[in-house]
C-alpha cells in the first residue's frame, strides 16, 4: 500500500513538472481592455496616426511611437503615460485592406500586465465613445487579447 502512495505521489510530481514545463505554449486570456473596430469604409494610411493623435489629445497621455507594420497597409501607434517604466499604455493597430481597427488598453505593474483597474476601464469606456464619435458607421466590439508562445 505504501508503495501505492509513493508512486502517486511520483507520478502527481512528474505531472506537475511537465504543466510548469509547458505552461508557456498554452494560450491564456490577456488582461486589458480591447476593442476590435471594423470600419465600414476603406481607411487611409495616414489614419493609425491621426486616431493615435486624438487619442493622445483625448486622454493626455503622450504618442509615443508609431510606424508601419509588415505591409504597407498595416500600421501601429503606442500611446502611454511620460514615463520610463509605463504604468499604461495603448497600442492602436490598424488592417486597412481588411478595414480593422484594434485597440488595446493595458495596465502595468512591477511584474508585467495587471487586470485593469476600475480607472482603466473607465477610460476603456471613454475610447469606445471616442470611436463611435470617429467612426459613426463602424461595428465595434469588445475582444480579448491571449497571450503565450502558441497564441495568434
Amino acid at each position: 500500500m505504501r508503495l501505492f502512495g509513493v508512486r502517486s505521489i511520483r507520478f502527481r510530481f512528474v505531472w506537475a513538472c511537465l504543466a510548469a514545463a509547458c505552461s508557456p505554449f498554452l494560450e491564456r486570456e490577456s488582461p486589458g481592455v480591447f476593442y476590435d473596430v471594423q470600419l465600414a469604409a476603406s481607411a487611409p494610411s495616414t489614419l493609425c496616426l491621426e486616431f493615435a493623435s486624438d487619442v493622445a489629445a483625448h486622454t493626455g497621455l503622450e504618442l509615443r511611437w508609431h510606424g508601419p507594420l509588415q505591409r504597407p497597409d498595416q500600421c501601429a501607434a503606442l500611446v502611454n503615460d511620460r514615463t520610463d517604466v509605463p504604468r499604461l499604455e495603448i497600442w492602436i493597430t490598424m488592417d486597412g485592406d481588411r478595414r480593422l481597427l484594434f485597440l488595446d488598453v493595458r495596465q502595468f505593474g512591477p511584474s508585467g500586465p495587471e487586470k485593469p483597474s476600475r480607472k482603466t476601464k473607465e477610460l476603456g469606456r471613454q475610447l469606445a465613445q471616442l470611436i463611435h464619435e470617429r467612426f459613426p458607421a463602424a461595428k465595434v466590439t469588445q475582444g480579448n487579447r491571449l497571450s503565450g508562445l502558441r497564441a495568434p
